[in-house]
């Protein structure tokens, strides 16, 4: 792996203008979050933590089954963008169609996931207005009243290293949840040559915080934890951050890609 560098025409203009940002984002996720930063005259340093993978298991189909059969007292739920794909290709895998999922109750954590669901044939009932598993938790206690009452069980594909907030608080709401573990971060092997310490190191995920810590060489990881900015795209995401050690944190209000430029620059302005 070998990182690239992107960055806008001069704008000192620019809100992110003369700010080096690190993103660490899979390859495939990451055009979003560059080209919002590049177009905001940030000089981007593309260096991917991690790649996504599917994990074998060998409980997912017969729960996936059981989807095809369900009634509104099961609930799927959803926490992550990857999460859609690598249920739709578990799905696949296991001879079903994604959408072929009864008459199950979806919650999804925000519009990303929400709009990966609508392309696989599948219309959320709930969406969490705070977009992250937190927030999900709080929007199915919200709606207990209404469509949530008759849930029952809650199967949650999820990844590997998934957090157990959303577990722990649907559990919390008397609504038992199966977690599937369906995909995993596996670490890049090269570390991307960085020749000063960035401004801006952003993680969109747990994992990426993480395997950050593996592309990188230790002394490296020492200037960037005590000088760059850590921007997080959300809580679960701060706090692996801020367990790893960084001094200098920021969280987006909004959790998405978004979310973090506009974070940024309210925080550079």
């Amino acid at each position: 792996m070998t990182s690239s560098n992107r960055s806008a025409p001069t704008n000192s203009n620019a809100p992110l203008s003369q700010r080096t940002v690190v993103v660490t984002r899979p390859r495939a996720q990451a055009d979003a979050l560059v080209d919002a930063l590049v177009h905001h005259g940030a000089t981007v340093i593309e260096a991917p933590a991690f790649k996504v993978a599917a994990l074998d298991n060998p409980d997912f189909p017969a729960a996936i089954e059981s989807l095809s059969q369900s009634g509104s007292d099961t609930g799927l739920f959803f926490t992550s963008v990857n999460a859609v794909a690598y249920f739709a290709k578990a799905c696949r895998d296991a001879g079903q169609n994604p959408d072929a999922i009864g008459r199950a109750f979806v919650g999804c954590v925000g519009p990303a996931t929400r709009d990966a669901l609508a392309a696989i044939g599948i219309e959320p009932n709930l969406m969490a207005s705070v977009h992250s598993a937190r927030g999900l938790v709080d929007a199915v206690a919200d709606a207990r009243e209404g469509a949530t009452a008759a849930l029952t069980r809650a199967l949650f594909p999820c990844a590997q290293d998934a957090s157990d907030t959303f577990e722990d608080g649907l559990s919390t709401l008397g609504i038992p949840v199966d977690s599937y573990a369906i995909y995993g971060a596996v670490p890049e092997v090269d570390a991307p040559p960085f020749q000063s310490i960035p401004d801006v190191v952003t993680f969109a995920s747990p994992s990426a915080a993480s395997m950050f810590e593996h592309i990188i060489d230790a002394e490296t990881a020492d200037h960037i934890k005590r000088e760059s900015l850590a921007a997080s795209i959300g809580p679960s995401t701060a706090k692996r951050v801020s367990e790893l050690g960084y001094v200098r944190m920021l969280v987006a209000s909004v959790h998405t890609v978004d979310g973090i430029v506009d974070a940024l620059i309210e925080h550079f302005s």
